[in-house]
């Protein structure tokens, strides 16, 4: 249950702009193209801790190598580690062995659908579950990551209650009110290449920006 009290108008304005600005503004990495849950598996453990451009070449190569799960089925941890050695954080290539197991073990060697299940999957957090629910199996989720946070925090005010944000039951409840009913996936995509483009961390493009009417940060800096 969210704790602080937003208008409806608000959210809806939050939710056109980002929809608008995505028509002409989104990234075309390769895990949004021809996007089944394998691949946005593949992809979430790969950006894990990992910058997008170190990504693309790997995830290029993995889906190439193992196009669909049976194929990565078969795979081991000696070619998973030189397969994604450039990205550093070797330990993914242990977590994707034991998740292969799991797969294969308890789930009739398909990915799960629940966010329980996919959380007991090795290698996949609150938000890696909700981003395969959403990305992959089309369900309206809700997600939280730093560039929500940071646009939460700065367009709406909506501040986390704890010293980790990412895992804060408020921001995720926030989230999941406030994401639209529909075109869900490109609103999702669209708040993280916004906050990347135009809400960043540092010197953030406030005076170019569509919320800027209406941002609690622009009024109180402007």
């Amino acid at each position: 249950m969210v704790l602080i009290t937003i208008s409806q108008d608000l959210i809806c304005f939050f939710q056109e702009k980002i929809l608008q600005w995505v028509e002409n503004n989104l990234e075309k990495y390769p895990w949004r193209q021809n996007r089944t849950p394998y691949r946005v598996l593949i992809s979430e453990i790969l950006l894990t801790r990992t910058n997008v451009a170190q990504v693309i070449p790997v995830y290029t190569k993995f889906i190439k190598k193992y196009p669909n799960l049976d194929d990565f089925l078969e795979t081991s941890y000696e070619i998973l580690s030189k397969l994604i050695s450039s990205l550093g954080l070797l330990y993914r290539a242990k977590k994707m062995v034991d998740l292969i197991k799991i797969i294969k073990e308890e789930y009739d060697m398909k990915i799960p659908k629940t966010f329980k299940a996919l959380k007991h999957l090795p290698g996949i957090g609150e938000y890696g579950a909700n981003a395969i629910l959403c990305f992959g199996y089309n369900k309206r989720e809700g997600l939280i990551d730093t560039n929500f946070v940071r646009i939460f925090s700065r367009f709406f005010n909506a501040k986390s209650k704890t010293k980790t944000p990412k895992t804060d039951k408020f921001l995720w409840s926030f989230s999941k009110e406030i994401v639209p009913e529909k075109n869900y996936i490109s609103y999702n995509y669209g708040v993280i290449d916004f906050a990347n483009k135009i809400c960043s961390s540092r010197k953030p493009r406030c005076n170019s920006c569509i919320l800027k009417e209406l941002c609690f940060y622009y009024n109180q800096h402007f």
